[in-house]
């Protein structure tokens, strides 16, 4: 081991197995480890929360090799540690996450004055179905809008005779449902959007069948969102290769970096935009978490015809 290599006058070689230290040595060399262990590539301390899993890790290897009894005696080890994550947590590196921004009604109207959004252009068409995918939907980020597929369709398009076309949207997995054992008795989340009467050329149902439309015939994957043809072929605009994931992801910084908007803007901005829209016009709490899917699910996720502005 490297530690070895550079040990201080005094001190013994650490064993290669954990499982041979007394008390003492590992009241020593865990602290030591505490104090020096560092991230390989950047060799940058680790998160406090990171440094504490990493050492739960090893007394869940403890105990797993007949050692139960160890950590009561470890007062110096714990007591290194306690400093430790202390230390970390004043420097405000590992305080909080930066949160992504909510999207403002008069934001996003920039964003349409502006043709940032639209449909005359594969480009703006593209990004327009992004945002409002992921503005009504309540997507939660890039990876959701990654995982969108156009078959079997997660998107599918309802036209009902005399009566108003409207999407569904069902989800596959997420954050909070990723589909294994401890979800089996989850509901999957099911959004209904309505088709927009009074801002049709902003209605994300007409978008839809226009994206659609614009698409390949044939497709060789399930992706949904398409990079768009430096040069459209007559009525097909895009391509039959997946948008990439760096593009997918700026989407929505872009949008509102080329409008002007300083900030933190992520993808993640839609969903934050619709929480906060919903809970503005005093939607109940069960329907705004039920949209998000932040809640126990004990029955159907559906809800339909949430007002987003």
């Amino acid at each position: 081991m490297s530690r070895n290599k550079a040990l201080l006058a005094g001190e013994n070689a650490f064993s290669t197995s954990i499982n041979d230290l007394t008390v003492a040595e590992m009241n020593f060399w865990l602290s030591r480890f505490v104090l020096e262990v560092r991230k390989q590539r950047c060799k940058q301390p680790y998160p406090p929360n990171t440094l504490y899993q990493l050492i739960c890790g090893l007394q869940r290897h403890l105990k797993e090799n007949g050692r139960p009894d160890v950590d009561p005696a470890l007062h110096d080890f714990r007591s290194t540690l306690d400093g430790e994550m202390k230390r970390l947590n004043a420097t405000g590196n590992y305080v909080s996450k930066k949160q992504a921004q909510p999207i403002t009604l008069e934001q996003e109207e920039v964003l349409w004055e502006r043709k940032l959004l639209g449909d005359h252009t594969p480009n703006v068409l593209l990004n327009t179905l992004v945002y409002q995918c992921g503005l009504l939907f309540a997507l939660r980020s890039s990876n959701e809008h990654r995982r969108l597929r156009h078959s079997p369709a997660q998107i599918q398009l309802f036209e009902p005779p005399g009566n108003r076309p409207y999407l569904v949207y069902q989800e596959d997995v997420s954050k909070t449902n990723q589909g294994g054992l401890a979800d089996r008795k989850k509901k999957p989340k099911e959004v209904v959007q309505y088709a927009n009467k009074d801002s049709p050329h902003r209605c994300v149902v007409r978008l839809f069948k226009l994206y659609n439309s614009k698409c390949p015939e044939k497709r060789p994957n399930n992706a949904f969102y398409l990079t768009p043809l430096r040069s459209p072929k007559g009525n097909v605009w895009y391509s039959v290769t997946p948008l990439g994931h760096n593009l997918l992801s700026k989407v929505v910084s872009n949008l509102m970096q080329d409008a002007g908007f300083s900030g933190h803007y992520t993808n993640h901005s839609l969903r934050a935009a619709l929480a906060t829209r919903l809970f503005d016009a005093q939607i109940d709490e069960q329907l705004i978490m039920s949209r998000l899917a932040i809640q126990a699910q004990t029955g159907s996720e559906h809800t339909k015809g949430l007002p987003t502005s």
